[in-house]
């Protein structure tokens, strides 16, 4: 699975770098099944499984300075994971870097 670590700068994405690695979308991504049709899902990643197959030189900061996102499945865009566990807020998404999961297609 493909994984795009970018800096965001006044809502200017940046791609720094990006890496595949161990897995398929699916492994890490926990949709919200509970979501109606126009609410802003609350799905998760599993963090855990993440950061064990990242290489650890590959995040540029401490994952609580990363906001964490999964590619739109329309591939337009990404959209915020909120409520995790090591990585920031999506809440708090002022200028930091961005940690990317992409879809395959």
């Amino acid at each position: 699975m493909k994984v795009k670590l970018y800096h965001r700068h006044y809502g200017v994405h940046t791609l720094e770098k990006e890496i595949d690695i161990k897995g398929k979308f699916k492994d890490y991504y926990i949709p919200d099944n509970n979501c109606k049709k126009y609410e802003q899902p609350d799905d998760k990643i599993n963090e855990d499984l993440l950061l064990e197959n990242i290489p650890e030189k590959f995040l540029s900061v401490k994952p609580n300075k990363i906001l964490l996102t999964r590619e739109d499945k329309n591939k337009d865009g990404s959209l915020g994971i909120k409520d995790t566990k090591y990585f920031r807020s999506y809440s708090k998404y002022y200028d930091c870097f961005v940690l990317e999961i992409c879809r395959e297609y």
